[in-house]
């Protein structure tokens, strides 16, 4: 918008605003008719110069929740003799998860439950004993809860920002780097140590 004002910092182009209408005093004062803008914080600039907001508490917020989906719902690696296998934790797969489960607690500890996983991108049945299934659903439950709670101390964590630090881009990265780290973390590879026959006894899905 145009407004009668003066520079007052050649290096950021922060101005200093008539908001007035006497142009006569304005122009006593050196100001001059300049095309400028307002700032977040109320400060007005050369237009285009105004520093604005990196993200909105808002966007930071639905960040956080992605990143919580991605480890939540994302599926769970498990190392089976260095293959890796995919436990889909989708709400369908958690909900039969949470049947067979319940199911097994007063099956013998060898009781063998064949699942459906995902070896590199193509779903493959492999079996496992009781102790073995229960063993991940245990972690898996773990790691869904903990990714809940992480979500909601990053949020408690992001009510704190200013303004400020919102149109810092530097701090903004740092922080989003920090919430991806976070849920990294939770997502630790179980591991199944010597199974060699459970990577044997895979057999293709094929999808009709």
């Amino acid at each position: 918008m145009i407004k009668y004002a003066k520079v007052i910092n050649n290096e950021t182009k922060q101005c200093e605003v008539g908001t007035g209408t006497n142009a006569e005093f304005y122009k006593s004062i050196g100001m001059s008719e300049m095309d400028v803008e307002q700032s977040y914080n109320g400060q007005w600039y050369l237009q285009g110069y105004a520093p604005k907001k990196v993200a909105t508490k808002a966007e930071l917020s639905e960040f956080i929740y992605q990143e919580k989906c991605k480890v939540a719902y994302g599926g769970i690696s498990v190392n089976i003799d260095g293959d890796l296998y995919i436990f889909e934790t989708n709400h369908d797969s958690i909900t039969m998860c949470n049947s067979r489960a319940y199911s097994l607690m007063n099956k013998p500890d060898d009781y063998i439950v064949s699942w459906k996983v995902y070896k590199n991108n193509i779903p493959v049945m492999i079996n496992l004993t009781k102790v073995e299934f229960l063993s991940i659903f245990n972690f898996g439950s773990d790691m869904i809860d903990q990714a809940f709670v992480t979500e909601n101390e990053l949020n408690d964590r992001l009510l704190s920002f200013t303004d400020d630090l919102l149109a810092d881009s530097e701090y903004i990265q740092t922080f989003k780097d920090y919430v991806t780290e976070c849920f990294n973390i939770i997502t630790t590879t179980y591991v199944l140590h010597n199974k060699t026959e459970l990577s044997l006894e895979q057999t293709e899905i094929t999808e009709g």
